[in-house]
């Protein structure tokens, strides 16, 4: 596969949990790793071409925050903003 540093890049937006988000900055940082967004990157490229990669984080991810693909429906939102 084409260097990672050598091809275009685009800006996207993902919605993350932010503290799964400043943890694992805090983790590629302690690392040695400035930006977060190159190891993402490394991770999809790897993914491509071994998709257990995937498998493997999505089955991690789910033992350790079982709601984490949970959306929630227009009436759990509804309920959630009358609550308030």
């Amino acid at each position: 596969m084409w260097p990672i540093q050598h091809v275009l890049r685009k800006h996207f937006k993902l919605y993350l949990n932010p503290e799964v988000y400043m943890a694992f900055r805090l983790l590629c940082k302690r690392e040695g790793r400035r930006r977060v967004n190159r190891v993402v990157e490394a991770f999809m490229a790897a993914a491509l071409h071994n998709p257990a990669l995937l498998q493997l984080a999505l089955h991690m991810a789910e033992k350790y925050t079982p709601d984490i693909f949970h959306e929630p429906s227009k009436r759990e939102k509804l309920m959630e903003k009358a609550q308030k």
